[in-house]
């Protein structure tokens, strides 16, 4: 499982393309990736654009979500914002474009809405194995930078275990190695309190 690198891909995509004055969902996204409060509140008003989703199924909550930006996730769900819409090749959701990139506050503020904590990817994992498994890319992110990493993924499956989040057991490269992977987030971030977490990861295998 990767850091989502395909949405990486569609945020840039959609930061080259000008905005199109027929499709206010592409302009709602563009809003949300440039920060721009004006726009987004002008496009939210009319809620046509909220669930306005790219080919991709990558709505504007998702987008918002896997950036962290938590006033804009507000301001999504308070418009009316699909929960746990789902992306079309993969079934992500915005909870775990969320948990993937490791924002606490997004993730707290999705859960509260009534995101759910259950809600799988096409492959079943959840948020909370989209947090626990680390992702190849970050092999070579300097240590400094890993145990600022491995603090926010802490903190994201610390909250998402507190809301009954379970990770997935059983299966090619997921709940047979979330034991193995909760062991070397501690060993990274030296996170003696995810310890009985990856105990209980191992029991349920």
């Amino acid at each position: 499982m990767c850091k989502s690198l395909w949405i990486v891909g569609a945020l840039i995509t959609l930061l080259a393309s000008a905005a199109c004055a027929q499709d206010p969902g592409k302009q709602l996204r563009k809003a949300v990736i440039a920060d721009d409060s004006a726009a987004f509140t002008a496009l939210v008003a009319s809620k046509a654009a909220v669930n306005r989703s790219n080919i991709d199924g990558v709505t504007p909550l998702m987008i918002a979500a896997s950036l962290g930006k938590t006033k804009f996730v507000k301001g999504l769900i308070a418009a009316g914002a699909t929960l746990d819409a789902r992306t079309t090749k993969d079934g992500l959701t915005a909870l775990i474009f969320a948990a993937d990139f490791y924002h606490l506050d997004a993730v707290q503020i999705l859960i509260e809405a009534g995101a759910s904590v259950k809600a799988t990817d096409k492959q079943e994992y959840s948020a909370i194995d989209y947090a626990i498994i680390p992702n190849k890319e970050e092999v070579s992110v300097p240590d400094t930078e890993k145990k600022i990493q491995a603090d926010r993924a802490r903190a994201v499956i610390k909250y998402l275990d507190s809301k009954g989040a379970v990770p997935k057991k059983g299966g090619p490269g997921t709940g047979s190695d979330v034991g193995g992977a909760l062991g070397n987030l501690l060993a990274i971030g030296g996170q003696a309190d995810l310890k009985d977490l990856v105990d209980r990861a191992r029991q349920e295998r």
